[in-house]
């Protein structure tokens, strides 16, 4: 399957699956991302652009990931989403990694105000 990198820095990045992405991307319409510049600012996740998140930005995203991890830990160790009649098949393990791994980019981008957190769709 095809991943969606985020990046806090160079070398420092996530791959998420796009599909799981795709999943809980109703949700994502309630946090505000950037494009490009600060001040060009939207509702919801880009899946084929650039979205920046930028410390000011950055807590309601962690809160999200964080509602999801809570989440997925009730999962079997395999289990199945279906959205538009199409089921995926998802790793328990493998999701909560790479939660957990946004979740440490974001508390980065919370601690350091001259980081952001950007998101490179397929």
């Amino acid at each position: 399957s095809l991943n969606c990198l985020f990046q806090v820095e160079s070398g420092v990045n996530t791959y998420i699956d796009d599909k799981l992405l795709r999943y809980l991307g109703d949700s994502l319409e309630w946090v505000n991302f950037s494009v490009d510049e600060k001040d060009v600012v939207y509702q919801g996740l880009d899946f084929e652009g650039v979205n920046t998140l930028y410390p000011n930005q950055i807590t309601s995203f962690k809160k999200l990931i964080l509602a999801w991890i809570v989440l997925f830990e009730n999962a079997n160790q395999t289990f199945d989403l279906n959205r538009f009649n199409q089921t995926q098949t998802f790793d328990k393990s493998t999701v909560l990694t790479q939660l957990y791994q946004l979740v440490e980019f974001c508390q980065i981008v919370e601690n350091n105000p001259n980081k952001c957190l950007v998101h490179i769709g397929l």
